[in-house]
């Protein structure tokens, strides 16, 4: 008796098994499609963006070769106007003006001041850290800040390092910008 009920078992055990691996299996299945889903839609969503972006490249290039053949066409103010203040020194957002950030907004303001000419890469590099520090303690304190100064303190930094890479004479831009403020 012993025998056949150990049999039974077994057959039972099998076909128990038999039907978990099918369901792991399914399963395994609907996961991959899934996958391959987000795969799908996270492309979709990077070539609109490339398409967007290259669009406004487009436009912009059309904007500079009108400009060239009609100069009455009005330019846009650079992107680094926003960055400064009506006295050409660098505007801080909210989010950047507490004593936690006193020693890195002080090393990007002199930076940005006085210099002319261009930019020598060990200034560029010592900006881009305080840049970097800036955004680390930024990130820190991430919780703390309201969700539109956090974001705009983020866009801000952006900005600045990307005219900090630029290695463009920001004196002089910072100037252009205090002489445009005063009317002259």
């Amino acid at each position: 008796m012993r025998g056949v009920a150990a049999v039974v078992d077994a057959q039972g055990q099998w076909t128990l098994n038999t039907s978990q691996a099918m369901i792991h299996a399914e399963e395994a299945r609907r996961l991959a499609m899934e996958n391959r889903l987000r795969e799908l839609e996270i492309s979709c969503r990077m070539k609109q963006v490339n398409k967007e972006l290259r669009a406004a490249e487009r436009a912009s290039h059309t904007l500079g070769v009108t400009q060239i053949r009609n100069p009455k066409v009005s330019t846009p103010a650079p992107r680094t106007i926003s960055l400064f203040d009506e006295t050409g020194q660098i505007a801080w957002p909210t989010a950047l003006q507490g004593d936690k950030y006193q020693n890195e907004r002080t090393a990007i303001d002199g930076f940005f001041a006085g210099r002319s000419g261009g930019v020598s890469s060990p200034d560029q590099a010592e900006a881009s850290e305080c840049l970097r520090v800036l955004a680390e303690r930024l990130q820190e304190d991430v919780r703390d800040v309201p969700g539109g100064q956090y974001t705009a303190a983020k866009r801000f930094l952006g900005r600045l390092a990307a005219e900090v890479d630029s290695g463009r004479d920001l004196a002089t831009v910072a100037n252009a910008h205090k002489l445009a403020k005063s009317g002259r």
